[in-house]
């Protein structure tokens, strides 16, 4: 469950799209469009609710199983260029610096 609805965020301004992701701490330095600022925000998690139980056991069961390195290789290839930030943004790293696919 992400925090925001992508007709949400569709609806308003490059300027708070921008704003909105620096409050989350998400980097935009490697947005190239509105719609790249959209597809980070759209992946910041719900808030959890009062009361709700948030830990390593949930994150433990979000997690997918371990597959080989050549399984990973052949479904990143078939990925567009934004699927591919998307990817590298969801493990918390930074695309800045990649130039092209291979």
């Amino acid at each position: 469950e992400t925090e925001y609805e992508a007709d949400e965020l569709q609806g308003m301004r490059v300027s708070e799209l921008k704003k909105l992701a620096e409050q989350h701490g998400v980097p935009t330095q490697d947005c190239f469009s509105k719609e790249d600022i959209v597809d980070k925000l759209l992946l910041v998690p719900a808030q959890p609710q009062p009361g709700t139980a948030q830990g390593p056991a949930a994150a433990t069961s979000e997690r997918t199983t371990a597959r080989s390195d050549a399984a990973v290789r052949e479904e990143l290839k078939g990925l567009t260029i934004r699927q591919l930030r998307t990817k590298i943004f969801e493990a918390g790293l930074s695309s800045k610096g990649f130039v092209e696919k291979q």
